[in-house]
């Protein structure tokens, strides 16, 4: 009786899964094995078939629908019972099944369950003193555990065993599953210690897995914002699983988001592109994985101006991959909520921004995405000038373990209070923005980031030059056995045999003259590449120059009790900077001849308003149109502005008294540029000749509006008026 039961099961489930099959084609896998079921017998195969049934419902996990964790568990419990029934302890008998069915407790959330199915399963291997298996199941049980300070208890305890026996290879698995469980309780720190040390101890064993140590080090760094140190380590697991031709989709994917966060957005699209074509390659990748890795590769696009490109791409990528839950849909709608947004059609970014808020509220999901997501909806509602609702959405802080996301973040939040005149506040979370950017790029970060990458660029092309040479030894053999052959078949026909010599001889001669003008080319291109580098590292040092004279009237100026002294001293401490940020521009652009003035004079204002108005009681306006000058015509512009402006804030208001200050810069016609800069405060006093002024400040304007081969109006009307018109070519031919 229980027999006919059994099969009636099974053959509803057969028929069941046929029926859904012509439904739906994605189920075909479920129904071979649902039909391997049906026509199997009760023994050790029919073990097997169970076993798979119940780890393709557990896999479905990840889209939460209880339905499928409630058949992973059915399928494993029949396993659990059959294996009982055959008294069957192997690979896919009682232990393993209870092993699984602790899996599914722990998805189902019931841990007590779980602990339980586990706990049996390692008392049995205690009770028969099989080490080995008691570690396995110790691990497996770790690697489920949720809380991470249980998980890494579990795992040391497997790791004392696996010490014990000498396995190298588990040895690094369970290192780098505990070192995970202090990254998930933000102790990066300990977490780089135990991967430091699994290196110094097995660094000279190629067949182990280094290159997921060196990745989850390079992770680890990016966290802390040593993008650097994150460089080298991603470039050491690279070259190590490429040398074993398996370099993993995780890898590739933790290096295009470190180019990402370096700004090289061209190598981190190239990167997650093929992240993303691995995954597609693998089996039950959850669909996750793959959209928010082409959400990446769309921000990339939109960064380097491709919006419409964005667009179509995420399109795409969704009718490979059509979405199959409430998650899924609120990660697409967030990705082509980007997508309109740079495409300037705010009605239907705000449509799917909203949108993908519902969706990841009704779907269910972790703190990082939710950040994430409020980070963007924000962003765009700063662009489009809503504060109010930006306010809003940023609201709860952030709790990323992420430096380079933590400075994102602190620059959103200063725009908000700043567009809402939570002055203080803003000025808090400039502050942290600007720490936070110092601590990633800084002299010696940039240098070594700049190393580490000629290094692996060089790498790579060795590496090339290895598989062509190796190329053109094959070629060679095939060569000389075609030779070989003809001489053979032709009886040795001298005539024959001269002409191939002579056609070998012609062809080795070309390829030698190829070769070197490939070398003399690349040879001039380093030129290039090393000119280009000697001009940017002159920028740098003429900056961090300018900047240790600052420094020295800095301290200087502590020193000096006379108030007009020191005033002098300052004010030297603002022309410097004005030439200081213009070399740091230079070398912090591609472009290594001209300045983007727009952004330039941003930089600049923001520096004088931050230690001359620290009370926000001047309004800044600026209208610069896409300008770009040299160096000649930017140290002057940059000296007039910082002598105007400080002249405003110091002297054209009452001591408490708000203003304004205008800032503009445009073409007028073709190299022909107006510079104005225009306060509304009390103006110049009844009477006063500005060409009988001697002042330092008006002898310096005076004289660097000459320079610019410019001409200068001096204005004094509800206000002071600062006119300059000045043309490209005259200061290209008077510098």
């Amino acid at each position: 009786m229980a027999a006919r039961s059994k099969n009636t099961i099974l053959k509803f489930l057969f028929f069941a899964g046929m029926l859904l099959a012509i439904v739906s084609p994605c189920f075909s896998q479920q129904n071979n094995l649902l039909k391997k079921l049906h026509d199997s017998k009760p023994d050790t195969a029919q073990l097997k078939i169970l076993h798979e049934l119940g780890n393709y419902y557990l896999k479905k996990q990840y889209q939460k629908k209880k339905s499928d964790l409630d058949s992973a568990k059915y399928f494993f419990t029949k396993e659990l019972e059959l294996s009982n029934a055959l008294n069957d302890t192997s690979r896919y008998g009682k232990y393993e099944s209870l092993g699984k069915l602790g899996e599914v407790s722990f998805a189902k959330g019931n841990k007590d369950q779980a602990d339980a199915y586990f706990v049996k399963i390692i008392n049995h291997y205690q009770d028969i003193h099989d080490l080995y298996n008691q570690a396995v199941i110790l691990q497996w049980f770790g690697e489920k555990e949720t809380n991470a300070s249980e998980k890494i208890e579990i795992l040391k305890k497997a790791l004392e065993i696996f010490q014990k026996l000498k396995m190298p290879a588990r040895i690094i698995d369970v290192n780098l599953e505990i070192a995970g469980g202090y990254v998930s309780l933000n102790k990066l720190d300990t977490a780089q210690q135990i991967c430091k040390k699994v290196v110094s101890q097995y660094k000279n064993a190629n067949d182990l897995q280094l290159d997921q140590v060196y990745r989850l080090l390079a992770s680890v760094n990016r966290y802390q914002g040593n993008l650097n140190q994150s460089l080298f380590y991603i470039l050491k697991s690279v070259k190590i699983s490429e040398s074993k031709g398996k370099a993993s989709e995780s890898t590739y994917g933790e290096l295009a988001q470190i180019y990402q966060d370096l700004g090289e957005t061209e190598k981190s699209i190239y990167y997650y592109k093929k992240t993303i074509e691995l995954r597609e390659k693998g089996n039950n990748v959850p669909q996750e994985y793959i959209f928010r890795t082409a959400g990446f590769v769309v921000q990339g696009l939109i960064k380097l101006k491709q919006p419409r490109e964005a667009l179509n791409y995420i399109e795409y990528m969704e009718r490979r991959h059509p979405h199959d839950s409430k998650f899924m849909a609120a990660v697409i709608e967030q990705i082509k909520a980007n997508c309109y947004e740079a495409l300037n059609e705010p009605t239907m970014a705000e449509k799917n921004y909203l949108a993908m808020m519902r969706d990841y509220n009704e779907g269910g999901i972790n703190t990082e995405i939710i950040e994430l997501a409020k980070y963007d909806i924000a962003r765009f509602y700063i662009h489009q000038k809503k504060y109010t609702k930006a306010a809003y959405f940023s609201k709860g802080g952030i709790t990323i373990n992420s430096i380079p996301r933590a400075r994102d973040f602190e620059l959103l939040f200063f725009q908000i209070d700043s567009a809402l005149r939570n002055f203080p506040s803003a000025i808090n979370h400039f502050k942290r923005y600007k720490a936070l950017s110092d601590s990633i790029f800084n002299e010696a970060t940039s240098k070594q980031i700049a190393e580490l990458q000629i290094k692996y660029e060089t790498d790579q092309k060795e590496k090339d030059i290895k598989l062509l040479t190796k190329s053109n030894q094959i070629k060679d053999n095939i060569a000389r056995q075609a030779n070989t052959s003809r001489n053979v078949a032709l009886g040795g026909s001298a005539a024959v045999v001269l002409f191939m010599v002579l056609f070998y001889y012609n062809y080795r001669l070309k390829q030698k003259t190829n070769n070197e003008i490939r070398e003399k080319n690349d040879a001039l291109n380093q030129l290039v590449k090393d000119k280009e580098w000697l001009i940017k590292e002159i920028h740098h040092r003429v900056k961090n120059n300018l900047q240790i004279v600052i420094g020295l009237l800095q301290r200087q100026s502590s020193f000096v009790d006379n108030a007009e002294a020191l005033a002098i001293i300052q004010n030297s401490e603002h022309r410097m900077q004005s030439i200081a940020l213009i070399h740091q521009k230079l070398y912090q652009s591609d472009d290594l001849a001209l300045i983007d003035m727009a952004d330039y004079i941003d930089g600049f204002v923001s520096y004088l308003k931050e230690y001359l108005d620290p009370q926000s009681r001047i309004i800044f306006l600026r209208e610069v149109d896409a300008i770009q000058l040299d160096v000649a015509q930017a140290v002057p512009v940059g000296l007039i502005l910082n002598e105007a402006i400080t002249n405003s804030i110091k002297y054209a208001f009452p001591e408490d008294g708000y203003g304004t200050i205008n800032i503009t810069l445009t073409e007028t016609c073709e190299n022909s540029y107006l510079l104005i800069i225009a306060d509304n405060g009390r103006g110049l006093e009844p009477g006063f000749n500005i060409e009988e002024c001697r002042s330092l400040g008006m002898k310096l304007i005076k004289g660097l509006s000459k320079q610019l081969n410019g001409k200068l109006q001096i204005i004094s009307e509800k206000g002071l008026c600062l006119k300059i018109s000045f043309k490209t070519d005259a200061v290209l031919m008077g510098g």
